[in-house]
């Protein structure tokens, strides 16, 4: 009994939850129905006011219940679809009004095909208006099972009782109470089998969704990992190349000076043989740290490999690329390295050179001034020029 109760209240919490989203779908389509049951409406209106009889008698009640009633709805359907036109237009997410206009518009569909299948009464024990309400709401609206129980179970109740007013032929009185529990009966299996198909549906979507957002995770996951250095986050050398030579032509096309820093950190085995790869790493990464916030938003930083880093400086005089080497390796020098409560001091050499030709050409410009500030006593910046 417990078993069977918790999985009732699971069922109905699922249904609130998907209720919501198909309470904006449910407040579109009133939207629709205000437009299509209005023309309905309209032309019963014209043709029953044109052969409309003469004179009393029941085919007269007839025709005036029908104009009465189809007035009625054009005016209700037509407030409503307006109400929900609103609601869908300024992305009200005001949940008590949505389900007041869902709820209504249901509620009124419902009582217009018992109001015109009771008045149908006086000529015919047909009940298609029934009929065609309970299928059309069932069709049109995503009702959870539990509400739909409810709606179509108030029809039964209201039209059994309101039926006699215009049947008062016992054998033909049950005929179309019985007739009318198929209606119901109908409308609200539709109903249930239209309520499963959504939630399928949204399952569905939901799953698919998910997929793709894992898939665009670790596609985006793949694209980091091959153009950057997992250690320090920073480009990697392949990607660093093709930034590389997309900027070169590009300062060549508008005739701009493109500079290139190759860093190195100075004795950075010793930092591993006497602190342990763990604290070279940590360097590595607080050396990265530094560069990045160092440099313009313009250059590109990258690792090459090792201890050794390499800038691109775009659109840069001379003069600017030794104030930004000579900044970096001052930032370097200054900034205080701990590990384990022991202070590291730590420097670079920095080797200067103009991009040109390529980057195979620049970086051994580079390298080649690297040497020079290595040969020169290290925790130094020198350039080579082409």
């Amino acid at each position: 009994m417990v078993f069977i109760k918790s999985n009732i209240l699971k069922i109905l919490k699922s249904d609130k939850d998907f209720f919501r989203e198909a309470s904006i779908v449910n407040i579109h389509r009133i939207c629709l129905i205000g437009w299509m049951m209005g023309s309905i409406n309209i032309v019963h209106i014209v043709l029953f006011l044109l052969y409309m009889p003469k004179g009393p008698g029941i085919i007269v009640l007839w025709y005036k219940l029908v104009i009465l009633i189809h007035t009625v709805m054009l005016v209700v359907n037509g407030s409503l679809s307006l109400l929900a036109y609103k609601i869908d237009k300024n992305r009200v997410h005001h949940q008590m009004l949505i389900n007041f206009v869902q709820f209504t518009s249901i509620s009124v569909n419902l009582l217009f095909g018992i109001l015109l299948c009771v008045s149908d009464q006086l000529v015919t024990t047909n009940i298609n208006p029934l009929l065609v309400a309970c299928i059309g709401v069932s069709v049109v609206f995503l009702i959870p099972p539990l509400y739909g129980l409810l709606f179509y179970l108030a029809v039964l109740l209201i039209f059994y009782n309101m039926v006699p007013l215009t049947q008062n032929i016992p054998h033909l009185l049950d005929h179309v109470r019985i007739n009318s529990v198929t209606a119901a009966g109908i409308g609200f299996f539709i109903s249930w089998i239209m309520w499963k198909n959504y939630k399928f549906r949204i399952k569905q979507e939901n799953i698919i969704k998910k997929q793709q957002n894992i898939l665009q995770e670790k596609n985006e996951y793949l694209q980091f990992i091959a153009t950057h250095d997992m250690l320090t986050g920073l480009f990697n050398r392949q990607h660093f190349i093709e930034l590389f030579e997309k900027e070169l032509q590009y300062s060549r096309q508008k005739n701009e000076e493109v500079w290139v820093l190759l860093l190195d950190i100075d004795f950075f085995k010793s930092i591993n043989d006497n602190y342990g790869h763990p604290v070279g790493d940590y360097i590595l990464c607080e050396a990265a740290k530094i560069l990045s916030n160092t440099i313009r938003e313009s250059d590109i930083l990258a690792r090459l490999g090792g201890e050794e880093f390499i800038i691109l400086l775009p659109n840069t005089s001379i003069i600017e690329a030794k104030q930004i080497a000579e900044n970096i390796r001052h930032m370097i020098e200054t900034h205080l390295f701990q590990s384990a409560g022991q202070i590291i001091n730590i420097t670079v050499s920095i080797g200067i050179s103009k991009g040109s030709g390529s980057f195979q050409n620049s970086y051994h410009l580079a390298d080649t001034a690297l040497y020079y500030a290595k040969r020169d006593g290290r925790n130094n910046v020198k350039l080579v020029e082409a």
